[in-house]
């Protein structure tokens, strides 16, 4: 996986967010939509300029996290990870 040159002004963002919303836990599969817009979300609470879906996705694979090839209706999922509550 090649990151583009724009994904590199994501790392620190992505590497700050990420902790905040998943954590490798149990079997289940998550959306990665879902992942990608808890993400956001922190980005922009905390004042953080947004990403786009692709950077998301490189960065995720660039990460060693399991992102899976898009099923028949063009949906990825991450193995082996839980989401977060406000409650972790």
């Amino acid at each position: 996986m090649t990151l583009r040159a724009e994904d590199n002004d994501h790392v620190e963002d992505f590497a700050w967010a990420m902790p905040q919303v998943v954590a490798r836990g149990n079997d289940r599969t998550l959306d990665l939509m879902t992942v990608y817009g808890r993400v956001q979300d922190r980005l922009k609470a905390a004042g953080r300029p947004s990403m786009s879906v692709g950077t998301f996705r490189r960065l995720c694979r660039a990460t060693g996290l399991s992102v899976t090839a898009p099923d028949s209706l063009g949906y990825r999922f991450f193995n082996g990870l839980r989401l977060l509550s406000d409650d972790d």
